[in-house]
């Protein structure tokens, strides 16, 4: 290529390629969006820091509050940037020296944020009320068609293992059974999306074998969202099956991604302060 400045006939500076005149907006436009390009590369190049954004890039709800911030605080705007780069002071993140890696709270070998957010002990409370954050948005966007009984978080009569999924919508009269389970895990790559999803069908194949066997039609999927607004797109294959309406979808997306950002906050800052970012009333208010 030849890039080259030169005078019009009236003077005017005029950049040109190849002995073609640029016009100075497309110009521009073309070199802001390969300098954008570049630093993407290089981000998603570096093997620690890209793994989280190829979590949150396959679908546009995790990233819906970059230009408005709807339905995100400021403290959560805060954390998630550097969350997504795994830039957040942590034992196990340490880029140099050798210091202790454990985690502060339950001792495991290395502090991570996956850890943090998704393993460690100490967050159990606030970890299953993450998780049912996500679940109760799923479950009151159900409106079951006349005859279907709708049950959550609660065992199914005629299974003796004592498992409760989540999210179970049973339609005796047209032999129809959808099975849903909640997962939330860490945005390691999208691959880690598919596992988990694998992982519940295993989990409840043996439920859904039996609904067969009695003749019923079983619909049987995990339902995955990332802790730092990760969203499978896959999702929306279960959403058209529970008959939540187009409308609404869109804005479920952007809710959930946004509480699963809020929760996933709010347990590192108590898991680096000891101090519990959240009030819980009535006889509730000693869990730890």
């Amino acid at each position: 290529m030849n890039i080259a400045w030169a005078t019009d006939d009236n003077g005017v500076l005029q950049l040109t390629l190849n002995d073609s005149p640029l016009k100075p907006r497309d110009t521009e436009k073309a070199l802001r969006c390969a300098i954008r390009n570049y630093y993407k590369r290089r981000r998603l190049a570096k093997p620690d820091q890209g793994k989280v954004y190829h979590g949150t890039s396959v679908a546009t709800a995790p990233n819906h509050f970059m230009r408005a911030g709807d339905f995100t605080r400021f403290a959560d705007w805060r954390f998630v940037h550097r969350a997504r780069l795994e830039c957040v002071p942590l034992n196990g993140t340490k880029r140099f020296g050798n210091g202790d890696k454990r985690c502060r709270r339950c001792g495991h070998a290395n502090e991570t944020l996956s850890h943090v957010l998704n393993h460690c002990g100490h967050h159990n409370v606030t970890l299953t009320r993450r998780h049912n954050a996500i679940l109760d948005r799923l479950a009151n966007a159900i409106r079951p068609s006349p005859g279907a009984v709708k049950r959550v978080n609660q065992t199914v009569p005629g299974f003796t293992d004592g498992l409760r999924s989540d999210l179970v919508v049973i339609n005796e009269g047209a032999k129809r059974v959808t099975i849903v389970d909640v997962t939330m895990t860490f945005e390691n790559q999208y691959e880690t999306f598919e596992e988990a999803r694998r992982e519940k069908r295993t989990k409840y194949d043996h439920m859904k074998r039996q609904f067969e066997e009695e003749g019923f039609e079983v619909f049987l999927e995990g339902f995955a969202v990332g802790p730092l607004g990760g969203w499978d797109p896959a999702n929306e294959h279960t959403m058209n099956r529970l008959g939540i309406s187009c409308k609404y979808s869109g804005l479920m997306r952007k809710l959930m991604c946004s509480d699963a950002i809020k929760w996933s906050r709010d347990i590192y800052v108590e898991h680096v302060t000891g101090v519990r970012q959240y009030k819980v009333p009535g006889p509730d208010a000693e869990e730890t």
